[in-house]
């Protein structure tokens, strides 16, 4: 498994600043947000029928139509950076190199009106957490899928950053998003909300290998990119999946995560 990840190795490796975070904090700049999303796609491939796979559509810290699938759980973990190395939660003097996320998100059936994902995040070690909820409309049938969701339903994961002003204001930000598929396994998805989406958002996705997927998005703010390395699943009933993603937030802020879809 390591050794079919290792080509990730070779983008943690590209020259980006190392300096602080705080071109991500601010009024009305959403920073715990700016990680993994917490949402369908971010940090982890979905196919359009919900299911985890290297052929599905990739995103990070914005959002596709596809919601997770019936019955299926997603956990995850992920860390941006201070600057150009990769991070854990702590560093071996106890103090933060990176905002840290950990979320769990469920999919469920609702018979010929859709899917719905909810999911429950982890923002830092303070406690900071919200909650996520993307409805994917049903009886849709390609190339172009609909979504649309709200991330933080109950506003209080901040929205400037711990002791910025204007971090008390309400973060819940609603979103519509749509998925088209070009060619083979190539996704692109476009999106507008309020809030913290209220500048619309992009991304774009495509394989590089049997097990690989690049991808570019726009969140509105900045530019983020990364790869993803997809393991685990049985391309007959994709069952489970497993996802390493390495890149970068606003650009020069490394980041990673781990997913685990069931």
């Amino acid at each position: 498994m390591l050794k079919r990840c290792l080509p990730l190795a070779v983008l943690a490796g590209a020259g980006a600043l190392a300096c602080a975070q705080v071109e991500l904090s601010g009024r009305d700049n959403y920073p715990q947000f700016r990680g993994v999303s917490g949402l369908p796609g971010g940090g982890i491939c979905l196919m359009p029928d919900g299911n985890p796979g290297a052929e599905g559509a990739l995103a990070f810290s914005t959002p596709i139509a596809f919601a997770l699938g019936h019955y299926r759980l997603n956990f995850g973990v992920s860390v941006v950076s201070n600057g150009n190395k990769l991070v854990g939660f702590k560093s071996s003097k106890g103090l933060n190199d990176g905002n840290g996320t950990g979320y769990v998100m469920g999919g469920a059936e609702l018979g010929s009106a859709g899917r719905l994902s909810a999911t429950w995040m982890v923002l830092s070690s303070l406690g900071d957490n919200a909650w996520n909820l993307h409805f994917q409309p049903g009886q849709q049938k390609g190339p172009v899928w609909f979504g649309l969701g709200v991330q933080d339903v109950f506003g209080h994961g901040g929205s400037a950053g711990e002791t910025i002003p204007g971090d008390d204001e309400t973060s819940t930000s609603i979103y519509g998003v749509a998925t088209a598929k070009f060619l083979a396994n190539t996704y692109v998805s476009a999106g507008l909300g309020s809030r913290r989406f209220d500048k619309g958002f992009f991304n774009a996705s495509t394989n590089v290998g049997r097990d690989y997927k690049a991808m570019v998005e726009h969140d509105g703010f900045n530019w983020n990119y990364g790869i993803a390395c997809t393991l685990g699943t049985d391309r007959d009933d994709r069952a489970r999946g497993f996802t390493l993603f390495v890149g970068y937030v606003r650009g020069k802020y490394l980041t990673w995560s781990v997913g685990a879809t069931y």
